[in-house]
């Protein structure tokens, strides 16, 4: 069924054609916009990057022994009863 049989079908007439003008001026100025804005989201993306998943990478150091591990956890856990106090 086309746009035109569903108006026909049930007596819709067609929006005026100033109104239809308008509505494909908002499309193009609403897709223009989204389009511009890409390098920010790219940027965006980058900082996400940097900030959340790289610090993972200095944090982490799977040559780590055991030992050391055990280490690093009683370090933390003084820390955070030295904090508490």
């Amino acid at each position: 069924m086309t746009t035109l049989d569903y108006y026909k079908k049930f007596g819709i007439e067609k929006p005026p054609f100033w109104i239809r003008l308008f509505i494909i001026f908002f499309s193009i100025s609403v897709s223009y916009d989204h389009g511009s804005n890409g390098g920010q989201k790219d940027i965006g993306l980058i900082m996400l990057i940097l900030i959340c998943i790289m610090p993972g990478c200095f944090v982490l150091n799977f040559n780590f022994s055991c030992c050391k591990i055990v280490h690093t956890k009683n370090a933390v856990n003084n820390f955070k009863s030295f904090y508490e106090k």
